[in-house]
């Protein structure tokens, strides 16, 4: 029984990465569950032509002088900038609640697609069927709950990182002690947060899976990882190592890619301007999309064999 016992709760790690594998491989919505679950913010850049807004501005002022276009003159620029703003306020403010609503979408997104993407794992790993609706289903039913457990791991968090940092302000006026200081409280600092984001990883799927409350899914989580200590670092390190392994030649493949890219846009540019910049557009639209399903693969089988190495952890 005792021998038994102990075959039951050995983590398959070799089987459990093959399966996270095969499971995210097979179906693709995961990759983008992946990169929503993976997503802690998104940012956005909008360009307008601003610079010939204000090359306009300044040439008018400089020929109605007679005089030759002057240097590029960086007060003029921000005033010209600033003065922009003014006069269209009320449009950088439809666009910065535009931006705002855009943002808090994603966040919601990537809180449900944390626990939508263990319960699409569980799902297919037992044999039945999941869909990228029934995951974020699944996901807006313990959104507040996974919500709380990110707020409350992050405040305890930031506030032990206050408590680390703080004494440093008293060496502030002794650089050398409050360098030696900062070097001392990193490696501590580091600890924390592993050990935090390991106490998450368990505790959503507590939350997931087994209906618990947060402050239980927490205690729940802690005594996993001092009875499995070893189990514990072994699958961390090996997510570690998914995501060095996979980020690596993510960013390889992305280079080749970026500079094959920019030759055959460059070669089109020089044959026709506008072919060439019709091919800079899609190729950066590829570009990036290419780079949201290949982080969201990394992240949805990291998330995957959290969740198989869970089942055999803590069951």
């Amino acid at each position: 029984m005792a021998k038994g016992q102990e075959n039951h709760n050995t983590v398959q790690y070799v089987e459990n990465l093959k399966k996270s594998f095969k499971i995210v491989r097979r179906n693709k919505y995961l990759w983008v569950l992946g990169f929503l679950a993976g997503s802690s913010f998104t940012s956005f850049n909008y360009g307008t032509n601003l610079n010939g807004l204000f090359q306009q501005k300044i040439n008018n002022s400089t020929n109605a002088a007679g005089h030759t276009p002057r240097p590029f003159d960086g007060n003029l620029f921000i005033t010209n900038i600033l003065n922009w703003c003014k006069d269209h306020w009320f449009f950088i403010l439809i666009i910065a609640i535009a931006l705002l609503l855009v943002f808090l979408a994603l966040v919601i997104l990537s809180i449900m697609s944390k626990a939508g993407l263990v319960f699409s794992v569980i799902e297919i790993a037992e044999g039945r069927q999941s869909s990228f609706g029934q995951a974020l289903k699944f996901g807006l039913h313990k959104f507040w709950k996974v919500l709380g457990l990110s707020l409350l791991i992050s405040l305890v968090v930031l506030a032990v990182i206050v408590v680390l940092v703080s004494p440093a302000l008293v060496f502030w006026h002794f650089k050398a002690l409050f360098i030696l200081y900062i070097f001392l409280i990193i490696l501590p600092a580091i600890a924390i947060s592993v050990f935090a984001g390991i106490i998450f990883e368990y505790a959503l799927r507590f939350i997931a899976l087994h209906e618990k409350k947060i402050i239980e899914s927490v205690k729940s989580s802690v005594s996993v990882i001092k009875e499995k200590k070893k189990e514990t670092l072994l699958v961390w390190l090996i997510t570690v190592g998914i995501g060095l392994v996979g980020g690596t030649v993510l960013l390889i493949i992305l280079l080749l890619a970026a500079l094959v890219l920019f030759l055959v846009g460059l070669l089109f540019f020089i044959m026709a301007p506008i072919a060439g910049i019709i091919f800079a557009v899609l190729a950066v639209c590829a570009f990036f999309a290419a780079i949201f399903l290949a982080s969201g693969f990394i992240s949805a089988i990291i998330s995957a064999f959290w969740t198989l190495s869970y089942q055999d952890i803590a069951t």
